[in-house]
């Protein structure tokens, strides 16, 4: 009896110890955390204030506050296994307005739009924001690409979300990705009013790389 019990407290030490650890390593990666759980645990917390485009504060995902940021560009402790992202949301958006892109529909209308600057802070073409989520209860994949809304700049990609504002928060969140479909910045939730004059959601990037 006196064996066995000394072989299932050396089993039970063994597995916590095993636990410990994988949890460890699925908090420091965003991508082993995006791979169990399907969200974002990207942070995008910066060290200063508009160095990449962000103020200092951070995304969503529950390790975001357990791990610290070993660099400026949201890079964790494990860094063989930490995605990198090389596109942030500009400074100062998203930010709200009425709609002025279709003066024809006015109020009955809701949407994201903006453009996707590079380093030269000129736009970029052929970038893809997905918007993601529920709007009202129905689920919803809607997309735009830079260049096809001009309304918005040169660079400018449009998405329809609905003819009329609405309500929501945590319930949409905005994706983008390159011309190769890779995605090149961390999930930004997206937060709507039902408002007409905050209709119209703006969302820049900047690519600091």
């Amino acid at each position: 009896m006196p064996v066995k019990t000394s072989i299932l407290k050396k089993n039970h030490i063994i597995t916590i110890v095993v636990v410990i650890i994988a949890a460890g390593l699925i908090g420091a990666s965003p991508l082993i955390y995006e791979w169990v759980t399907g969200e974002s645990g990207i942070s995008q917390k910066l060290f200063g204030t508009s160095t990449y485009g962000l103020k200092d504060e951070t995304a969503n995902g529950p390790y975001m506050n357990i791990f610290p940021l070993i660099n400026k560009r949201a890079k964790y402790y494990f860094p063989i296994m930490s995605r990198m992202y090389d596109v942030f949301a500009q400074a100062g958006t998203p930010a709200y307005i009425s709609n002025f892109s279709h003066p024809e529909v006015g109020c009955n209308w809701s949407g994201v739009a903006g453009q996707v600057f590079g380093q030269d802070n000129n736009p970029i073409t052929g970038y893809t924001v997905v918007i993601a989520g529920e709007i009202n209860g129905t689920y919803v994949n809607i997309s735009g690409v830079t260049g096809s809304a001009q309304a918005y700049g040169s660079g400018g990609y449009e998405v329809k979300l609905s003819s009329a504002p609405f309500s929501s928060s945590g319930a949409l969140t905005a994706y983008l990705f390159d011309p190769e479909l890779k995605q090149v910045a961390a999930p930004i939730p997206v937060t709507t009013y039902q408002d007409c004059q905050s209709n119209l959601l703006l969302l820049n990037y900047s690519k600091v790389k």
